[in-house]
């Protein structure tokens, strides 16, 4: 099912997704111990603390404590508190640093923690983090003074004990620090190249156009022809995160002319580490930033870079091309891609969402009968459009968007001709390409599909009739996938679902509520036939 979005940032691939709060949905907790204030329960009293090098925050950071301080209403912009936050200061000088990396641990008396950055008390908020999963950098200006804020939120749950680390980095950067100083190595199809480095020291200086970009230390390629590229920081230990979905043609790089990635994932690798691939590249030289961050991309390295040839755009890309789908009585699954597909026509509104159709492929089928239905399962949030008449004069059936990626969307089609050709489109709702471009179809039949009529006592029976809607089908035939509809004396289907029923079963069919009074036609189907019996809701 879709939602409304902005247009998905995809200059990194991985990072921390950051909990939203909700008042609606927050726990009942009680209210923490109130006595017994530390000395630094206010801003005006923070604890003074040290820089230590990075690598001996595991020895070297402050114990804390906020379990006894007095709530307060200094909420930090970040969170949502109406019962307040416990909270404790600390102050801390950056001497010649531009950077300090602040990591906060909580202890297991510890249920909810965050933290701010100040410039005074009462000043500038600098940063402001809930519930941070590493460590985190700040700018900072050299030779200023800061406060930090470490808070629990009382909606969440209680203060308790902590560590807290400010840390500096003095290494020298790296000698590929800046995107200029690589040399792009050759690339062909087939073949690959590993680069090996470090990203701790990174800065960056020079590298983008944008100066908001997280430092990264490079390397480059060169193609002769169009590529797609695979890079991966398999075996990388500690596991790099998080990382640049950007590659570009010049230094420094300008990310309005960037090449931005296709796919990315952290399980091809097995070890958390990201696959991430760039489908099509056009011919030239190219640079590759590797992210420098501290808890998700720090230290070092191994870059694979692989090149196959470039991916052309499914059969189905377009209407005159759709793959003809044969409908079953019983799902029979294609296989089907979106990858370089491409926009045939503009998206449209469905379920009261409107998506984006850059990606759409194309399906037909003859109908059997006048009522048809389309599956399809999607790794992605899918949308799924049908239409009556010729390509070049497309009119709109219907349409479903209302599944999640990785969910089934089902389309019941009505009022059609049998023997007439109809079209349906996939596409996946976000601009961004999916991860995973891929999904499964079929389209079923409920009449005219050449099955010969069961013995309706051997095979099946049903009970209560009448009854209110819920029913037991009690199954006497081959132990399988079986098709069980419920359609009005009209014809019109009202209820479809496929089961795997086994000979001697009873299934429980609950449509209490959804039926009005009235008869009704339940039919049941299989590989060897179909049969149908009527039964009374009252």
């Amino acid at each position: 099912m879709g939602t409304e979005v902005s247009a998905q940032d995809r200059t990194s691939f991985g990072g921390t997704v950051r909990p939203v709060r909700s008042a609606a949905s927050r726990p009942q907790l009680p209210l923490p111990f109130r006595g017994g204030a530390p000395a630094n329960d206010d801003c005006s009293g923070a604890e003074t603390i040290g820089l230590v090098h990075w690598s001996t925050c595991g020895t070297s950071a402050t114990m804390g404590d906020n379990g006894t301080a007095v709530p307060s209403v200094t909420v930090p912009s970040c969170d949502i508190a109406e019962d307040g936050v416990q909270d404790v200061w600390y102050t801390f000088n950056s001497g010649s640093y531009s950077m300090v990396y602040i990591t906060l641990t909580p202890g297991m008396d510890m249920d909810d923690h965050g933290f701010a950055v100040y410039d005074a008390c009462g000043g500038n908020e600098l940063a402001c983090e809930i519930i941070p999963d590493g460590v985190v950098g700040v700018p900072v200006a050299a030779g200023a003074d800061y406060l930090i804020q470490v808070y629990s939120n009382l909606d969440w749950g209680v203060g308790g004990s902590f560590t807290l680390c400010v840390a500096y980095e003095d290494a020298d950067p790296p000698a590929n620090d800046a995107c200029s100083s690589v040399a792009p190595q050759a690339l062909a199809i087939g073949g690959s190249v590993t680069f090996n480095g470090t990203t701790v020291g990174a800065t960056v200086d020079g590298d983008f156009v944008d100066p908001d970009n997280a430092p990264a230390v490079w390397h480059g390629i060169t193609l002769s022809t169009c590529a797609t590229l695979t890079m991966d920081f398999c075996g990388t230990t500690p596991a790099f995160t998080n990382g640049y979905g950007m590659i570009g043609t010049s230094c420094p790089l300008d990310g309005s002319e960037a090449i931005y990635y296709t796919t990315a994932n952290s399980t091809a690798c097995g070890d958390d580490n990201y696959t991430i691939t760039y489908v099509n590249v056009p011919a030239g030289s190219y640079y590759i930033p590797v992210w420098s961050e501290m808890g998700v991309a720090y230290g070092e390295y191994t870059l694979n870079v692989s090149a196959t040839e470039c991916i052309n755009a499914p059969v189905n890309d377009d209407c005159t091309g759709a793959i003809s789908v044969t409908p079953t009585t019983i799902c029979d699954p294609v296989a089907g891609t979106t990858l370089m597909a491409t926009e045939s026509m503009p998206a449209e509104e469905c379920s009261t969402y409107t998506g984006n159709a850059n990606n759409d492929v194309w399906y037909s089928f003859v109908a059997t009968s006048s009522v048809m239905t389309i599956s399809t399962t999607t790794a992605f949030d899918g949308v799924l459009l049908a239409y009556r008449g010729t390509c070049a004069s497309l009119q709109p059936i219907d349409c479903i968007d209302d599944a999640l990626s990785g969910e089934e969307e089902t389309l019941i089609l009505s009022g059609l001709t049998p023997t007439n050709t109809y079209y349906y489109r996939i596409y996946s709702y976000p601009a961004a390409a999916p991860a995973d471009p891929t999904f499964t179809t079929c389209v079923t039949g409920s009449d005219g599909t050449g099955l010969a009529e069961l013995d309706v006592v051997a095979n099946w029976s049903l009970f209560p009739n009448p009854g209110n809607g819920l029913l037991n089908i009690v199954y006497g035939g081959a132990s399988e996938q079986v098709v069980i509809e419920v359609l009005d004396l009209s014809g019109r289907l009202v209820h479809s679902e496929q089961r795997h029923l086994s000979n001697g079963q009873t299934a429980a069919l609950n449509l209490s509520g959804r039926l009005a009074t009235g008869t009704y036609n339940v039919r049941l189907a299989n590989s060897t036939g179909r049969s149908t019996q009527r039964v009374i809701v009252e």
